[in-house]
């Protein structure tokens, strides 16, 4: 495997470079293609013991990853809820296989970055944000009644804190900086491939450190997070419970209590109304 529909993989200087590329597409979105392509590539790569690790990027000017495919989690669109579970199921274990390389990983940011999106980078082991003026990183499942079903609830609280998490998926609003990597946008790989290096021995212990259950954590304040849009209460009730309760568990644990919370979600009548509106709301042109 090399290119496909969705990405292309090469091999340079002992590294690994997976860059997403979805064919006659200004955007990068979590397609069941791209999960599934991507599933190959680290299948792939996984059994090159020459490698001294992995960069994630994209070649799409200002956007690494855009999000889900929304009509993958649709059921008016899919035809049925076993679809959409099938859909997270694919997306989770993917990431799972990039938590579990044999070697560090990270991922390149250089533009829009939501949602699975930043699920992704999540699930590598270093982020490096680029400085491109279209640079966006946040959770935005909330406004369609919504939470992240890819484990950012609780990669995200264990790798910066719970109130972070709380605000960027409870509000859906992105950030322009979040992450503590930064550098001039053609200087991203060279930085990559540094950190890679210097990470080769440490890179273990920090994955460890992020499935540790978390206990010294101080509570949310919930009074903090009210949506004057009913259908997105329901998703910001569960992902203030899911972020509080999840650190505690082990990683395992507490990425199945996100996936039964998000899995309740979908159908509900304010994911499903929020989803409709955004199929039916016009598009420019």
């Amino acid at each position: 495997m090399r290119n496909t529909a969705t990405l292309q993989l090469d091999l340079n200087d002992h590294f690994a470079v997976i860059s997403f590329d979805r064919v006659n597409s200004k955007l990068n979105v979590l397609t069941r293609e791209l999960w599934t392509d991507l599933q190959l590539a680290l299948k792939e790569i996984k059994e090159d013991h020459t490698l001294q690790g992995l960069i994630l990027q994209s070649t799409k000017p200002g956007v690494f990853l855009a999000g889900a495919d929304i009509k993958e989690l649709y059921p008016r669109q899919t035809g049925d809820m076993k679809s959409v579970e099938e859909f997270i199921d694919l997306g989770n274990n993917t990431l799972s296989m990039l938590e579990s390389l044999p070697f560090p990983t990270v991922a390149l940011i250089d533009g829009v970055c939501l949602g699975g999106g930043l699920e992704v980078t999540l699930a590598c082991d270093l982020r490096i944000e680029g400085d491109n003026p279209k640079l966006s990183l946040g959770f935005p499942e909330v406004k369609l009644g919504l939470i992240p079903g890819w484990g950012g609830t609780q990669r995200f609280s264990r790798l910066y804190s719970s109130p972070l998490a709380a605000e960027l998926i409870c509000t859906g609003e992105p950030k322009t900086r979040l992450f503590d990597w930064r550098t001039d946008s053609e200087k991203l790989m060279e930085f990559g491939k540094s950190l890679l290096k210097s990470s080769s021995s440490s890179y273990q212990e920090a994955r460890r450190r992020k499935h540790d259950p978390k206990h010294d954590v101080q509570p949310l304040d919930v009074s903090e997070y009210h949506s004057d849009n009913l259908n997105r209460q329901p998703a910001i009730n569960e992902a203030l419970r899911i972020i509080q309760e999840g650190i505690h568990l082990p990683f395992q644990e507490a990425l199945k209590l996100e996936r039964e919370a998000f899995m309740r979600l979908v159908p509900s009548t304010g994911a499903q109304t929020l989803m409709g509106e955004f199929f039916n709301r016009p598009r420019g042109g």
